[in-house]
């Protein structure tokens, strides 16, 4: 393989790991952005695929013959990784604003969508780990500088030999590539979770507050005081007990349906979002 391959492989991967990272930022790219970003982390994967196609081929022909122990951890991996990017792109899809549809277990496939991506991403940080040698040396030859110097005289190239402890280099290099791509997915994968549970305590709160706006408003009418005193002089009159019409409430718990437990306070980029009602709340996030 030249070195041009190497140094292409490094910039499509670098660019399907920093693409893949930053659809974990919601926030930050909105849902339209980041649908386009899932379009383009499976357009690199594709070519990621085709690039490798030849080594695929080879080693899923010699995985039960003779080809390195190695050689089928990677291609495992990378069985898992498409299975797990096949996932995300279906659920991706099926959640989509541009199909926009009615999807009654909507929260069923956002928690597919979602878990996926993260699984998928902590098999990709294993193969990165164990590719390390190779990102490392790419990388050096990728941004190396290449210096002209300009003398008056030429010079003599003298050898030295100066001792370098390569164990020492190779563990300082993998921390440091390792620590970076470590810390860069687990502050994607907080921040993922850290939304999640926003999103479920508002829905909580939202959904008390809809129960008690029902219960306030089906709650039967205080029955006035009837006076239980008589006179010694007047006896009671005897009265036949009428039965009296009693009025059933259906509980509001079990008529209470949420369709979207995202609780939208606002627009943002959803195009679901109404708010007939006028109260600042999605209507799809109230209960009916």
């Amino acid at each position: 393989m030249k070195k041009t391959s190497h140094q292409t492989h490094w910039l499509i991967d670098l660019g399907l790991l920093a693409g893949y990272l930053l659809s974990f930022y919601l926030d930050l790219t909105g849902v339209n952005l980041h649908q386009w970003l899932g379009v383009g982390v499976t357009a690199l994967a594709l070519i990621h695929l085709i690039l490798h196609w030849d080594w695929v081929t080879v080693v899923v022909k010699r995985f039960f013959g003779k080809t390195s122990g190695r050689s089928r951890i990677y291609l495992l991996l990378d069985l898992l990784i498409m299975l797990g990017a096949v996932v995300m792109v279906e659920t991706g899809l099926m959640i989509s604003t541009w199909f926009n549809l009615d999807l009654y277990n909507y929260p069923a496939w956002l928690d597919i969508h979602i878990y996926s991506s993260v699984i998928t991403l902590g098999i990709t940080v294993l193969k990165l780990g164990l590719h390390w040698r190779w990102i490392v040396s790419t990388a050096k030859k990728t941004f190396a500088r290449r210096e002209t110097l300009r003398v008056a005289q030429p010079l003599t190239p003298v050898l030295v030999s100066i001792p370098v402890n390569q164990k020492s280099v190779d563990r300082r290099h993998f921390l440091i590539l390792m620590g970076a791509v470590g810390a860069a997915s687990a502050v994607a994968v907080s921040n993922v979770f850290s939304k999640i549970t926003d999103v479920q305590s508002a829905s909580v709160t939202q959904a008390a507050s809809s129960l008690t706006e029902v219960a306030l408003v089906q709650s039967p009418a205080t029955s006035l005081p009837t006076n239980t005193f008589q006179t010694s002089a007047t006896p009671a009159p005897d009265v036949t007990a009428v039965p009296t019409a009693t009025a059933t409430y259906n509980s509001p718990v079990a008529s209470c349906t949420v369709r979207c437990p995202r609780g939208c306070s606002s627009p943002g980029h959803c195009q679901r979002y109404t708010d007939s009602n006028q109260n600042n709340r999605c209507d799809l996030g109230e209960c009916l």
